[in-house]
């Protein structure tokens, strides 16, 4: 028997990821994700599912910490991550092996990239900008603990951490016969993505390009010849290829190595990310798909993924459209981009990998938290699931959210999903919940951090996702209406459609309230300091004073630069930055407030929750706060289950505490 599904289900979901394609294109490896109460942590381990015989997906290593699959060219071998360290399995059997001492890398490797020729691993590791793997520093005693700190603005701050040592990604190269380890290429500020050439003889990589300051922003692309054995002065023979007074986010080869295709901006990061192809010999850059309008995705926060160029010479990439991360291709001879039909919809990609004609990629969708999915770019409007990992929920009801589209007052149309059980009639209380960034947005997808929204609605609630201006996936206008105006533009996006549901008898008046993370936390103190209407707020890892806020959040400069646009050492922003701040409206609030904060949170910092928590106890609004110890700014995606199942549980009843219950719909 099926039931509503709740809160207390999140360690039974199964989440896929990371699909990478076999370079023959007939097995796929991926990592699964689950959450486990007893550990207290997220386990992780990798899956192989076949596209010709068994189809049945299978695990093929136990974990607890597996993640980031790349095939061997051969197709016969995988290089992992376990616990931040590089490993090797034969998929013939056998156990899996380190590809490396384990003190090579003390401080953690984060991707890998198999050489096509099958010699060397290239690794992105955490180290000092100028270390040599035999002089990586070992974890720090309590001597080292002691010893000053070098702080740059950028970087040093680490959720869950504090200030560490002046450490950044840097790319290493593995000798996969011997096992020896030697530094490619590095940086001052660390490197982003890299790329094997297809005939092995150098790397590309996204870096700060000599000479840039810290605030520069800049990042170019690089290329460096790599050696077969140990090459101390390979890195110094790196050249700047592209992008130099730009912005290069991810990169790769074309399968002739003739061309490299890029993800940024050609200046500093400001609106929408696009697709570049770069010419190898040249460096001369041509822009792909300008007429598509909408932000080119890299693969982070489970959307989208890195570019490639296919060998039919057209480019496969992802765009956001609605805040669903959808695949299109595109040539670099200035033809239209077209959408590959099978990835529309209510639906989202996250990751994908290319092998031939094959594409294999995680499809998210209303009733689906994902599955592997395989396209045939030959046969693009049809794709096969090539997994069942949703069984094991199979007896939870997800209630799909419905479209709408709110037209605001001056003429601007505002994207929408409502979640309420259909056979609820009349009004009742309502949960607006904010997004964050504010460049993100609702989409109508299943995930497994916002349970909440499936529990309220089967408890009678109707939950409002509003995608406000500012919102990912609907144009570059949209992206940045509300720089340098957080809520103040986008004040009526969310205050006229509760006006309309109210007027429809689906909301209670007397029962709205307001939640967000985030930039959603930012709106949770700032709507009560402009209307009274809400019954109760939970504002999740707030700002509150965004004046304060520019000196002490990790990523505070590039909010200020290209954001707010505003910096508080100017007189005339410090002014507009005070405006902008729900703190300077906290006389006003009489809105019940609940707190819920990541202890170790850089981004919100702490002190955003203290000052709205003492504003308002202050003048005697029932307040209260919740830190959750130990807990960065992404905890509520990515933290303890327990601290995440709490912090959605936290949401529920505080609304129920001042909005009123609605009888549990039963859950056998």
């Amino acid at each position: 028997m099926s039931r509503p599904a709740q809160i207390s289900d999140l360690p039974i979901i199964e989440v896929p990821s990371e699909p990478v394609l076999s370079p023959a294109g007939g097995r796929v490896v991926y990592t699964l994700r689950r959450e486990d109460l007893e550990s207290d942590r997220s386990l992780t381990r990798l899956w192989t599912v076949a596209l010709d015989g068994d189809p049945t997906p299978r695990p093929l290593t136990n974990g607890p910490d597996d993640s980031g699959a790349v095939f061997s060219p051969d197709g016969t071998r995988i290089a992992f991550l376990r616990d931040g360290v590089p490993w090797m399995l034969r998929l013939d059997g056998g156990e899996p092996e380190p590809v490396a001492r384990e003190t090579s890398f003390p401080h953690g490797a984060s991707a890998l990239a198999w050489s096509p020729d099958g010699t060397r691993l290239a690794v992105a590791a955490d180290a000092e900008p100028d270390a040599r793997p035999t002089r990586c520093p070992t974890d720090h005693g309590p001597e080292q603990a002691s010893a000053p700190i070098e702080v740059r603005l950028l970087g040093d701050l680490r959720d869950g951490i504090g200030y560490v040592p002046r450490l950044r990604q840097q790319l290493f190269c593995v000798s996969m016969s011997t096992g020896a380890v030697w530094r490619i290429a590095g940086s001052e500020f660390g490197i982003g993505s890299f790329a094997w050439s297809p005939d092995s003889s150098e790397i590309a990589y996204t870096a700060s390009p000599p000479g840039a300051e810290e605030l520069d922003m800049r990042s170019a692309v690089h290329c460096v010849p790599v050696s077969a054995d140990d090459d101390a002065t390979a890195s110094e023979q790196a050249r700047v290829l592209a992008f130099e007074t730009g912005h290069a986010v991810t990169v790769s080869y074309s399968p002739d190595g003739g061309a490299l295709v890029v993800l940024g901006y050609p200046g500093e990061p400001r609106g929408h990310a696009c697709i570049y192809v770069v010419d190898r010999d040249t460096g001369e850059v041509t822009r792909i798909a300008p007429e598509l309008d909408r932000n080119a995705e890299p693969g982070d926060e489970d959307a989208g993924g890195v570019p490639v160029l296919l060998s039919s010479g057209e480019v496969l990439f992802s765009v956001s459209d609605a805040g669903r991360a959808q695949l299109y291709v595109a040539s670099a001879s200035g033809s239209p981009a077209r959408v590959v039909p099978a990835t529309t919809g209510i639906r989202t990609v996250s990751g994908f990998s290319c092998a031939g004609h094959g594409v294999v990629a995680v499809v998210a969708a209303a009733q689906s938290f994902g599955e592997v999915t395989y396209i045939d770019m030959r046969t693009p409007d049809s794709s096969v699931e090539l997994t069942n990992h949703g069984a094991s929920h199979s007896h939870v009801d997800l209630l799909s959210p419905q479209r709408r589209v709110f037209e605001i007052s001056d003429g601007h149309r505002i994207d929408a999903w409502v979640i309420r059980d259909p056979s609820i009639r009349g009004e009742g209380p309502l949960l607006l919940d904010v997004h964050g960034g504010p460049q993100y947005a609702w989409n109508g997808i299943a995930h497994p951090s916002y349970l909440y929204h499936q529990e309220l609605a089967a408890r009678g609630w109707t939950v409002l996702l509003l995608n406000p201006r500012g919102s990912d996936g609907y144009g570059e206008a949209c992206w940045t209406a509300v720089n340098g105006a957080w809520g103040e533009a986008d004040l009526n996006d969310f205050l006229e459609p509760l006006d309309e549901l109210v007027a429809e008898g689906i909301a209670d008046p007397d029962r709205l309230v307001l939640s967000g993370y985030s930039y959603g936390g930012f709106m949770s103190c700032n709507l009560p300091g402009r209307d009274p209407r809400f019954a109760a707020a939970i504002a999740g890892g707030p700002i509150s004073d965004l004046i304060s806020v520019a000196g002490t959040a990790s990523n505070a400069f590039v909010t200020s630069r290209y954001e707010l646009e505003l910096f508080p050492w100017r007189p005339e922003d410090r002014k507009r930055l005070w405006e902008l701040s729900p703190l300077s409206r906290a006389e006003r609030v009489r809105t019940p407030t609940l707190l819920l904060q990541g202890a170790a949170d850089t981004a919100c910092p702490i002190g955003q929750s203290q000052q709205w928590l003492q504003a308002l106890q202050e003048q005697g609004v029932p307040s209260e706060m919740v830190v959750y110890p130990g807990a960065g700014h992404a905890f509520i995606f990515e933290g303890r289950p327990s601290h995440r199942i709490d912090y959605a549980r936290r949401i529920v009843e505080w609304a129920e505490r001042w909005a009123g219950p609605v009888e549990m719909v039963d859950a056998g």
